[in-house]
């Protein structure tokens, strides 16, 4: 028996903005390796500085911001809060600190921080944007709102409008949501992730799907993005799941594999890619291509009880019983409130 779990992720959630922004990529590539070398000679330049002036706040609040780019969180926060005890007042230093927390998922302390900021000075709009997101990850969607708002008051970001945009989608206030992405659109013509939230928008809630290609093709413009052709895979897939003649829907589940594959091209670190084209080879009856495609997702995201439930249930296909109760009981591990892993685990054993 195959279990089947529809889950579909749809990529609007990402408003963190540490990583390289979508709709601004870089023309040049640097590798990771030359990138990791540079920001060493950096920091041991940094550590010389520090060693000859300790009480240089600017050179220990700049060491933080190496070490976050390095990934080595307990160095970054403990400069920053050195930075902070010699001058408490310094509204830069304050951001980062709650910039830095954001980042690392400690939103409470983020929101402190960054208020803290603001009060000090209120002048820097990001400060007022990061606050917003933080209301927004605790799904206070009114307080996030207000915190949009205040962003945009001193700087018509499209960023702003889309994270405005996107906390009405949120609450399912589609008319809001067209508006406030119209605003980012008539800011930035080619903002990626307003594109990307109006075609979702139009595939999934609207079932528009002329409209929603329409908006596909000015993100498949920008080549190296991959976001256009996963959408494009999207609405191909969405298309399938609608209609009754089997041909048709392979056909459409075919094209659909196609374009995410061509988004894992540009991407090989696009979860949510590897998931979705599991789940269009899992209804292909590909079960080979899905189980190496839902692997991988996996393999990228150890947390992603989908993808574990997926795989127990092509391994319960297959009568690999003891295979099927590892991947059920890791989804029920990830995800205690899964009920259809709780369902399945009671089934099988």
């Amino acid at each position: 028996m195959l279990r089947v779990f529809i889950l579909i992720v749809i990529g609007i959630t990402v408003i963190r903005c540490n990583k390289v922004s979508q709709e601004n990529p870089p023309k040049k590539t640097t590798s990771l390796s030359d990138k990791n070398d540079a920001l060493q000679k950096r920091l041991k330049s940094l550590n010389e500085l520090i060693t000859q002036n300790p009480q240089d706040a600017s050179l220990i609040a700049e060491r933080a911001n190496i070490y976050y780019l390095l990934g080595d969180s307990a160095h970054c926060f403990m400069d920053i809060q050195n930075a902070i005890r010699l001058k408490p007042n310094d509204a830069d230093f304050l951001y980062l600190k709650g910039f830095y927390a954001y980042n690392y998922d400690q939103i409470d302390t983020a929101l402190t921080y960054l208020k803290k900021s603001y009060h000090v000075l209120n002048q820097n709009p990001d400060v007022m944007f990061y606050i917003g997101n933080c209301y927004f990850l605790k799904q206070n969607h009114q307080e996030a709102q207000k915190w949009y708002l205040k962003a945009i008051e001193k700087d018509e970001n499209p960023n702003y409008y889309h994270a405005l945009a996107l906390n009405s989608y949120k609450q399912k206030k589609f008319q809001e949501t067209e508006k406030y992405l119209q605003s980012a659109l008539q800011k930035d013509s080619l903002h990626g992730k307003s594109l990307s939230l109006y075609a979702e928008l139009y595939i999934y809630d609207y079932k528009n799907f002329s409209k929603a290609y329409t908006i596909i093709q000015k993100l498949l413009k920008q080549e190296q993005l991959p976001v256009g052709n996963y959408l494009e895979g999207s609405l191909y897939f969405q298309k399938a799941l609608l209609v009754s003649d089997s041909v048709e829907k392979e056909g459409l589940l075919r094209l659909a594999i196609d374009c995410y594959s061509h988004a894992i091209k540009k991407d090989p670190y696009y979860t949510n890619v590897f998931y979705d084209r599991g789940y269009a080879f899992f209804l292909l009856k590909r079960y080979d291509l899905a189980s190496k495609s839902f692997e991988e997702v996996l393999k990228q995201n150890p947390k992603d009880y989908r993808a574990a439930f997926m795989l127990g249930s092509i391994a319960e296909y297959y009568e690999d019983k003891k295979l099927a109760l590892q991947y059920y009981e890791l989804a029920l591990k990830i995800n205690p409130n899964f009920m259809d892993a709780k369902k399945a685990l009671e089934e099988l054993q």
